[in-house]
């Protein structure tokens, strides 16, 4: 099976919008270029995301429907639990915070969220091969000079010594949020290893740097 014809299958069982599946062809079209731009076959990639009809499934899930609304603010209220913690415990110097306003990145006239779930897999992808210098390239510099004194095993440490290799990244789940009169953009994706599960919350400013990193 072809690329193309992955993605058409997937999307021929999304029970959503015109605009919505065309965005998710575009969600899975960049993960599998990643892929291959990392040096894997198509069918290996493709055989780790599964049946085409199974994770329309997955998709269909956590997509609107005749009861999208409410399934949206549930998932939204979830993300901004996430986030409030992920800044308390890695913000360098504020010591308070406002409650985020959530918005829908899709509509988003400040974020890509295409951009935003390709920069949220390639920090995944180096930072579970130990890379701290392509890490850091991705952080703010307050968050870099919070981070400065822990390696990535440090953090890796919180989740458990041995990780093992990375299996599967899962699609990515985004918002916009807007605090203190700035804007960012926050992704959530379950990444699954050999021994563990992790989820990642990540949060970028308006310049696309890496403001938030919370593993759980």
């Amino acid at each position: 099976m072809t690329k193309r014809e992955y993605i058409k299958c997937v999307a021929g069982h999304l029970q959503c919008s015109g605009a919505r599946k065309n965005e998710i062809r575009r969600q899975l079209d960049s993960h599998i270029e990643i892929a291959l731009s990392e040096g894997r076959q198509l069918t290996e990639i493709l055989t780790e995301m599964g049946d085409p009809k199974a994770l329309a499934a997955e998709f269909n899930e956590n997509l609107e429907d005749s009861g999208e609304r409410k399934a949206r603010k549930r998932r939204l209220l979830l993300l901004i639990l996430g986030i409030v913690l992920g800044v308390l415990a890695l913000s360098a110097g504020f010591l308070y915070w406002w409650l985020p306003k959530s918005l829908d990145i899709y509509d988003s006239t400040v974020f890509d969220s295409g951009q935003v779930e390709a920069r949220s897999k390639e920090v995944i992808n180096v930072f579970s091969e130990g890379d701290r210098e392509g890490f850091d390239a991705y952080l703010s510099q307050e968050l870099r000079d919070f981070l400065a004194q822990m390696s990535l095993d440090d953090i890796k440490g919180y989740m458990g010594e041995d990780w093992g290799v990375l299996l599967n990244v899962g699609p990515a789940y985004m918002i916009q949020i807007r605090e203190k009169g700035k804007d960012y953009a926050v992704a959530q994706i379950n990444v699954s290893y050999e021994n563990v599960s992790v989820t990642y919350t990540l949060t970028y400013d308006q310049e696309m740097e890496l403001n938030g990193f919370y593993v759980r």
